[in-house]
């Protein structure tokens, strides 16, 4: 409902009172971005809280392997944009287009897999994880362990386990296919990696300083 509101601010307009002019003007005008902190900015633009995520940016494609390799110099090269002799090496950035690309893949990983552990990982893979369509997803994980409880129980199924999908979510995707993802990213005008502004505090200031500030010096220090 917010996102149709805000389209139609964008593109149709609405009549509001001046009174600089005593007069009623039509008013026009779109989300020029987002200002919010790291967990909020990754729910409206479908990436994992940066955290302690293998997918630590939702700007770039800065990603890491495991936690452990967060540590190495590979990746603080990476992280600060540098290769091997110093020189700036900008990562790719992320694009709109392509997370809603992949949004769609993790919705298909889980009709196909019914499987939590794997929905994760391909989640890990594709740098996305869109809370809206998570919920569906478990949904769907949950139905399946009701179905295999029943079986161990050694009960008969109702119908209405013959199929994998729970019926509403099938209805749902077949006759309102958008509700099953996020509504941010049909924004108007909006593009979620150039309009969520970086919260400074946290992310610039307690991210070197708490977290690799440490290890720098811990390679600094065994260099002497």
């Amino acid at each position: 409902m917010v996102v149709e509101q805000l389209n139609d601010m964008a593109t149709k307009g609405f009549v509001a009172y001046d009174s600089t002019i005593d007069q009623e003007v039509h008013v026009m005008t779109s989300a020029l971005c987002f200002l919010a902190d790291s967990p909020m900015h990754a729910e409206i633009t479908n990436t994992h809280v940066p955290g302690n995520a293998l997918n630590s940016c939702r700007y770039c494609v800065l990603s890491s392997d495991d936690l452990k390799s967060r540590q190495k110099l590979a990746y603080l090269a990476k992280f600060a944009q540098k290769n091997s002799p110093g020189s700036d090496c900008p990562n790719p950035l992320r694009t709109m287009e392509e997370t809603k690309e992949n949004s769609k893949k993790l919705w298909t990983e889980t009709k196909e897999t019914l499987n939590l552990d794997k929905l994760n990982a391909k989640s890990a893979k594709l740098a996305v994880r869109d809370q809206i369509n998570l919920r569906f997803s478990k949904q769907v994980f949950n139905f399946q362990s009701e179905k295999i409880a029943l079986l161990a129980a050694g009960e008969e199924l109702p119908t209405r386990f013959e199929q994998d999908i729970p019926q509403k979510l099938v209805d749902m995707e077949e006759k309102e296919p958008k509700r099953m993802f996020n509504a941010y990213l049909e924004l108007k005008g909006f593009d979620s990696v150039k309009d969520t502004p970086v919260e400074v505090l946290h992310v610039f200031l307690l991210g070197p300083t708490c977290q690799h500030g440490p290890i720098l010096f811990k390679f600094s220090w065994q260099r002497f």
